[in-house]
């Protein structure tokens, strides 16, 4: 770590990053970086956001430098603030996604459950910053010392505000990395996809459209012309169509049996929609076996949800039913006890065969017996809308 009472030595100024005094420290710090990290990395190759991280841990430190500390200094938040303040000034829009935990007393009366939310950077990132400016404050009137280093976090987060908009001003991006990673992965896209990708970047996106469509004409299974699609679409709002290119993606997928690549091809569908109304659409053959991986993978809340959309929205189709009881049972066990409920109630509406009536009728039973033990504290509140995939 850096040592104390100014006895430092210059390989601290990077050594004292990768100490932390407890495991709740270190993936607290880990957690932070994990937001906003890959972002960056994808934006500068990683060459430059290992430079970039390493510079920032040493220039976190000046704080202490100049104002020696009676303990030692550990902990990576300091080089972990350059990358938070470098993402906040190179990438404020991008979604943050939070997970919000209500008090434990306030589960208990409403049944409150964890919800998760996607803040923009600039407000989560900057709150955060004007905090640690508020605290440091507030500690220096007061004479306190504290354990928490915000003078660390101040100093980092301007390093990685400078660094950006250096990085900025002087075209780094657009003049010297952008054309590595381009030629490093251009040689794999067909000359249509990389004319289509051309006509995008003028502002042309009809013309991209044609030289898509033409190409995929020939060529159904080329992913990176279904991913060149994916973006025209995304670009243009057109999300009847978005549902078709995703959809022909997740098959392309699973035709290799790679559950996991079309569980996050449908994840990136689901975030493509505006956050008032997402409407995905694919075939209930494939999305069935979506819904399925999720459920497989105990992540039964998600899977509920993602039955529960399939029955909405194919409930003519012959695999509805047996969407709507497993998704009724995965329900039942996330404890999602209404949107269980619902469910059976529309697979015992779907005149089922004898074995998968039973169940439905079973499920029925099992959350009218749950919900009359409920107490009843209040108006019931009105359902939300299903929230997106969260993993």
């Amino acid at each position: 770590g850096l040592a104390l009472n100014g006895n430092w030595k210059p390989h601290q100024l990077i050594t004292a990053a990768f100490l932390h005094v407890g495991l709740i420290h270190l993936l607290s710090n880990l957690l932070f970086f994990f937001a906003v990290a890959f972002s960056l990395e994808d934006l500068w190759g990683r060459g430059i956001f290992l430079g970039f991280y390493l510079l920032g841990a040493a220039v976190s430190c000046l704080p202490d430098i100049v104002h020696p500390g009676v303990v030692p200094s550990v902990g990576a938040s300091g080089a972990i603030s350059a990358v938070a303040g470098a993402f906040l000034l190179r990438l404020p829009k991008t979604k943050i996604k939070l997970l919000c935990l209500h008090f434990w007393w306030i589960r208990l009366l409403f049944g409150k459950k964890p919800i998760v939310v996607m803040v923009p950077g600039y407000i989560y990132l900057g709150s955060y910053y004007i905090a640690q400016i508020v605290l440091w404050y507030l500690d220096k009137k007061a004479g306190y010392v504290g354990r928490v280093g915000y003078s660390v976090h101040i100093a980092g987060c301007l390093f990685g505000l400078s660094f950006a908009g250096l990085m900025k001003l002087a075209r780094i991006e657009e003049n010297y990395i952008h054309p590595k990673i381009e030629a490093k992965i251009s040689f794999s896209a067909a000359p249509a996809v990389t004319q289509a990708l051309e006509a995008m970047d003028r502002g042309d996106t009809l013309l991209a459209e044609r030289k898509l469509r033409a190409h995929l004409a020939k060529q159904p299974d080329d992913t990176n012309a279904l991913l060149a699609a994916i973006q025209v679409y995304e670009r243009t709002s057109n999300f009847d169509q978005l549902n078709a290119m995703y959809g022909r993606l997740i098959r392309h997928h699973l035709a290799r049996d790679d559950k996991e690549a079309a569980l996050y091809a449908y994840d990136s569908l689901l975030t493509a929609f505006p956050d008032d109304n997402v409407a995905p659409r694919i075939a209930a053959r494939d999305w069935i076996v979506v819904c399925d991986y999720l459920r497989e993978s105990e992540m039964n809340r998600e899977a509920a949800v993602e039955y529960e959309r399939l029955v909405n929205a194919c409930g003519d189709d012959p695999l509805a039913l047996r969407a709507a009881i497993y998704g009724g049972e995965a329900a039942l066990a996330a404890n999602d006890v209404d949107r269980a409920l619902r469910l059976f109630q529309k697979a015992g509406a779907m005149n089922a065969p004898e074995q998968l009536g039973v169940r439905a009728r079973a499920g029925i039973e099992k959350c009218n017996r749950i919900l009359s033990q409920r107490p009843n504290w209040g108006k019931k509140p009105a359902a939300k809308p299903a929230p997106k995939l969260a993993f």
